[in-house]
């Protein structure tokens, strides 16, 4: 398998995990079975494969914003960090990248999305991300924005808005992976589980686009996986090197607006803050922790390193349906990488086995489509395009599209491997 390959693999396979992810976005495993049960049932007696696919969600509310079969803001936003990257001149090498063209880049997608595809606006962008891109600073200086966003939650936030674009922050190789992660990933995202985790994920594409076949596999993925938590580890300051915790926002008891951490009354209802220590923090996906919650969930190094480790040996998957931490960056990077060994460490066909993995990742719910495109990133590039499930792939509304930009990115991969 060539290096183009996978480069390919890892924007395509992205995109499907992304796409099929969907079906189950913010359910619950229950609900999901409740939902895809008799499809899938249907689907084994007729003697096919009992696996999602692209264009199986149902039309609720929620997935009836994306048309049947495409993929979601993960997979657009991996497309931006790939237009950072790409060079201006085709046949020329990737770019260094600079995080306040990735700042413009992102909010010109917010506003309009890709034009080109039909789209008005970016849809599916997370609540902390959105609130980040409102920041005054935001394209002068995005990391200030969003380490104030940051702050003024308490710390407590690590989301995984920026992991589920990082596979792509690994194109540039061993050399420039782990500062290319940061760079992308702290434009939107200042809290260090979610840096530490962009690098680990960025240093795993890295290590994938120089290995041969038979490496990535057994003794190879157990070495990768150690050398990219040796590396993300080092992105886990202690947290009083991050200086004096500043007073959070609160929320309002009756209408739930955030306010600032001065105010006394809510802006919007006029309702009198809360006595000290009754207040909440509203943590994204309609989620309401208390103050005390948000403080046990502030970040500090030994915590992260804990949850980190376990993590990046990628045996255990945790419970992503809980309704606290679906969106949290590392019952993300858990899930992804526990799907990803354990496909890699499947008998059967790489085509079978990417399946499998992304119904399997789809069907545990919670934040599913991140999950299964940080998975399905990982595995496409371990499996190359080519491995990958044409059944799917002709599902994609835009596929051309996208495999116009995967191929560009392919080009310039391997010409800055060559340098």
């Amino acid at each position: 398998m060539d290096k183009a390959d996978r480069v390919k693999g890892l924007v395509l396979g992205c995109a499907l995990g992304d796409a099929v992810g969907l079906a189950t976005e913010f359910m619950t495993a229950a609900e999901a079975e409740a939902a895809y049960e008799p499809l899938l049932l249907d689907r084994k007696a007729h003697g096919q494969h009992p696996w999602l696919r692209p264009g199986d969600a149902v039309q609720d509310g929620h997935r009836s914003k994306w048309r049947a079969g495409d993929w979601t803001d993960d997979t657009d936003q991996l497309v931006l960090v790939l237009r950072c990257l790409l060079p201006a001149v085709g046949g020329e090498s990737l770019r260094s990248p600079e995080a306040t063209e990735f700042a413009e880049r992102l909010m010109s997608w917010h506003k309009v999305g890709f034009p080109e595809l039909g789209d008005t606006g970016g849809c599916g962008m997370g609540r902390s991300t959105a609130r980040v891109l409102d920041g005054q600073s935001f394209l002068t200086r995005p990391a200030d924005a969003a380490r104030r966003a940051w702050d003024l939650l308490g710390r407590s936030l690590a989301p995984n808005g920026a992991l589920m674009r990082s596979a792509a922050t690994g194109l540039r190789g061993c050399a420039c992976a782990a500062e290319d992660a940061r760079i992308f990933a702290e434009v939107t995202h200042a809290d260090p589980r979610s840096t530490a985790a962009c690098v680990a994920v960025a240093e795993l594409v890295a290590a994938m686009l120089q290995k041969e076949d038979g490496q990535i596999s057994g003794t190879g993925i157990e070495t990768m996986l150690s050398q990219a938590c040796t590396s993300a580890e080092r992105y886990l300051p202690h947290e009083d090197a991050l200086g004096p915790l500043p007073p959070a926002v609160w929320s309002c008891s009756f209408c739930t607006l955030e306010n600032p951490p001065d105010a006394t009354t809510c802006d919007a209802c006029g309702a009198s803050r809360p006595e000290e220590g009754q207040g909440t923090v509203h943590a994204g996906f309609g989620v309401a922790w208390s103050e005390q919650d948000a403080r046990s969930r502030a970040y500090a190094q030994g915590p992260a390193l804990k949850e980190l480790r376990a993590a990046m040996r990628g045996r255990e998957m945790p419970v992503t349906d809980a309704a606290d931490t679906l969106g949290y960056v590392n019952t993300c990077l858990a899930a992804g990488l526990a799907t990803f060994r354990g496909a890699l460490e499947a008998p059967g066909r790489p085509e079978e086995r990417f399946c499998q993995a992304i119904h399997f990742l789809t069907m545990a719910a919670g934040d599913a489509d991140t999950n299964a495109a940080v998975a399905g990133a990982l595995l496409g590039c371990a499996f190359g395009a080519k491995a990958l499930p044409e059944s799917w792939l002709v599902l994609l509304p835009h596929r051309t599209w996208l495999e116009q930009i995967a191929s560009e990115a392919a080009a310039a991969a391997t010409a800055s491997r060559k340098e």
